[in-house]
């Protein structure tokens, strides 16, 4: 059998993209659960808008752990591309046309709660 160079994700953009800064995706995972720490300390201390917690109040049955929040963001929002317009996913694009078993609602709870 020949010889296979497996290489990662990283090591192509790295390869492809010599003079561009690149965010591992175990920094990126890091970055993410320090995000997210913070948010359930400031939920906690009561420091977040009104309109925040109507929100979430409104989307009782959306499952707000890290582990779903961050296969949306990476897998979906970073991983595709908007169809209708070939760009990446911006907040319309998600809500509207990301390939996910949420709903466009619950999509749009999940863009709100990775955006705070």
């Amino acid at each position: 059998m020949p010889h296979v160079d497996i290489r990662s994700f990283e090591q192509i953009l790295r390869d492809y993209f010599p003079d561009s800064a690149i965010v591992s995706y175990a920094e990126r995972r890091r970055q993410f659960h320090e995000c997210y720490t913070e948010a359930v300390r400031r939920w906690q201390m009561d420091a977040v808008p009104k309109a925040l917690k109507r929100f979430r109040r409104e989307h009782p049955q959306f499952p707000w752990d890290e582990e779903t929040l961050w296969g949306e963001y990476w897998d979906t929002i970073k991983g595709q591309l908007n169809w209708a317009t070939e760009d990446l996913l911006d907040e319309q694009g998600y809500i509207e046309n990301a390939a996910t078993e949420f709903s466009p609602k619950e999509r749009e709870a999940i863009w709100a709660a990775i955006a705070t």
